[in-house]
């Protein structure tokens, strides 16, 4: 009778102890984005952003971002298309990427800067082919591509392709051309309304990031104020008490279109 009532002991704390351990797993596990992102939730449309350190009421580093986001296709497969102008005080970069509209992943990358160097990108299914033209040389390369693994020029476009509402804690895997990926881990861990500086306030996800490099480096990514309608990244913080950040904030009212 004491063995039975012994065994049923170890049996009761080793039931117990093991759903402690896989309640605790499960708040630890992170969904991949490939796995419930949404491509439909990309939107057509083009808008200007103003990027600008603020810190209290001051702002510095500013500069101006047009983005156009479009559906295309590309060599006979339907893609999302995104251009980019970059413009600072001193520096002009205007960039195209097309992406797989089903799946996300890299497909073509053209980059201009300063009307000085274009560098062109193929995306195969596993190597990536360059073109870089400068001063009227063009100069051809060749790299190992990263299979499964999105374009970090579409890093909003992937942001906003996932519903925070049904999956708290997500991650991904993103990389630039010719440089490893590294791993980003998402936790919603709050929500807010965001006060942008015309006195606009939005509902956000308030998202923390932390980034894990190839080389098993791990740190932290930063937060993100998420518009919570739309998906777009409203501003970015480096501590989360901090009152200076890195702020996206809409110059003008997104302008859809139909194509």
């Amino acid at each position: 009778m004491k063995l039975k009532s012994l065994l049923l002991l170890v049996l009761i704390n080793f039931n117990y102890f093991f759903s402690i351990n896989l309640i605790g797993q499960n708040k630890e596990s992170f969904v991949n984005a490939v796995d419930i992102f949404n491509p439909s939730r990309v939107k057509n449309v083009k808008y200007k952003l103003v990027l600008y350190n603020q810190k209290e009421n001051a702002l510095s580093d500013i500069a101006i971002l047009d983005r156009k986001i479009s559906r295309d296709t590309y060599n006979q497969t339907p893609i999302i298309k995104i251009t980019e102008e970059y413009n600072n005080n001193k520096t002009n970069t205007k960039t195209l990427c097309y992406i797989d509209l089903k799946t996300l992943l890299p497909l073509y990358l053209e980059v201009q800067s300063s009307d000085t160097l274009i560098k062109k990108y193929n995306f195969k299914k596993d190597k990536i082919l360059l073109v870089e033209i400068k001063n009227s040389k063009e100069i051809k390369k060749e790299f190992n591509n990263q299979t499964g693994v999105f374009l970090s020029n579409s890093f909003s476009e992937i942001l906003q392709s996932i519903d925070f509402s049904k999956n708290k804690r997500v991650q991904f895997k993103t990389f630039s051309p010719e440089k490893k990926p590294a791993v980003f881990k998402i936790k919603v861990i709050d929500e807010k309304d965001f006060i942008l500086p015309n006195k606009q306030s939005i509902e956000t996800w308030v998202l923390q990031f932390t980034v894990e490099r190839s080389n098993g480096e791990v740190k932290s990514g930063g937060y993100r104020y998420i518009d919570k309608k739309s998906g777009k990244v409203l501003a970015f913080k480096t501590d989360i008490n901090s009152d200076s950040f890195f702020t996206y904030q809409m110059n003008l009212l997104e302008e859809p279109f139909d194509e």
